[in-house]
């Protein structure tokens, strides 16, 4: 019985095999029958790369080129549908950029100065359109620029990193003006920006109060200065701003740091009043940079009365610091790896 059994499913499982290989071989037959479609073989284009370049020299950068500036940014900035980060380095012949771009996500400038050149000095950027920018940076904005940035929604990362006293610098965000060193008409627009990094002539305690009720989502900040002229005295002269000034910040950067008392009382403002302070790094000039003075300016700072409990407070050597190195950026790929709070 058991012998039957087994013969009849073999007998069956070689009726499929037989029925598979016979349907295989009419497939392989029909294939044959049809006939082959020729292969196309890749075009070879000559492409004249070297009279490009020297085209494209003589219609925009060269001294007497055949087209305006106004034509450069138009065809090519907002006709580069590929276009991420743009470094505007130490450029010339024009005195006004405006920006529309859907792909752009960073946008770094640094305006140079030739002061008795005759050189046509550029000062005013315009942001109309940039609905992917993230990150905007001033390497440089010591001699006037203007910075307007009319529809930015995603922005969240804005950097000027050099100011003088004499400089008429100004930021417009929508209908809000930062001019520095006050914040003019002030709008809660509810900027979205998160990170900031501030250059400033002298180390004002007011603007950096001011800048945070114009950005209420700041998370990041960093300060570096020229001159310690102000004594950043706070607890009778913002009693009253302290119960009701929400300071959100969790990273704080502080660059060359000395422990003059105007820089103190700067840092102790926030250390006794941010309560949700994660990490303040404080860069201090390699000179002076001992245990002895870290002690003492352990100390100074009231570190054991912190508003936050889980704070942490960091001194580093100013050799660590990486604001030079961003000062001479002329790679517009460094605009995505760059992080001022990386000391």
């Amino acid at each position: 019985m058991s012998s039957s059994s087994s013969s009849s499913s073999d007998g069956m499982e070689g009726d499929m095999i037989g029925a598979f290989q016979a349907e295989y071989e009419e497939a392989m037959l029909n294939e044959e029958a049809e006939p082959r479609r020729p292969r196309r073989r890749r075009e070879f284009i000559r492409r004249d790369r070297l009279g490009a370049h020297d085209r494209l020299f003589e219609d925009y950068f060269a001294d007497d080129c055949n087209y305006p500036p106004s034509f450069f940014r138009r065809s090519f900035i907002s006709g580069c549908p590929v276009l991420e980060c743009l470094l505007i380095y130490d450029s010339f012949g024009f005195r006004s950029l405006k920006i529309n771009s859907s792909t752009l996500r960073s946008i770094s400038i640094k305006a140079g100065n030739r002061f008795g050149s005759g050189d046509i000095e550029i000062k005013e950027l315009v942001i109309e359109n940039a609905p992917c920018l993230q990150r905007l940076f001033g390497l440089h904005f010591g001699y006037g620029l203007h910075v307007s940035v009319l529809s930015a929604p995603k922005l969240e990362a804005f950097g000027c990193f050099f100011t003088w006293a004499f400089s008429s610098t100004k930021l417009v965000l929508g209908s809000s003006v930062m001019q520095e060193p006050h914040v003019n008409r002030l709008s809660m627009a509810r900027c979205k920006i998160k990170i900031l990094a501030v250059h400033l002539y002298d180390l004002s305690l007011d603007t950096i109060i001011q800048l945070l009720a114009y950005f209420p989502c700041l998370e990041k900040l960093y300060v570096a200065s020229n001159y310690l002229r102000q004594s950043n005295f706070w607890r009778t002269k913002h009693q009253n701003l302290i119960t009701s000034l929400d300071i959100r910040l969790k990273t704080i950067v502080l660059d060359s740091y000395r422990g003059q008392k105007s820089e103190v009382n700067f840092a102790t403002f926030f250390v006794l009043n941010a309560k949700v302070l994660e990490l303040m790094t404080l860069v201090v000039p390699d000179k002076r940079y001992n245990e002895k003075f870290l002690e003492l300016q352990r100390r100074k700072l009231q570190l054991e009365n912190k508003a936050s409990r889980g704070a942490q407070f960091h001194f580093t050597p100013k050799s660590n610091s990486r604001l030079d190195n961003v000062m001479n950026m002329k790679d517009a790929h460094d605009l995505d790896s760059w992080d001022p709070f990386i000391c």
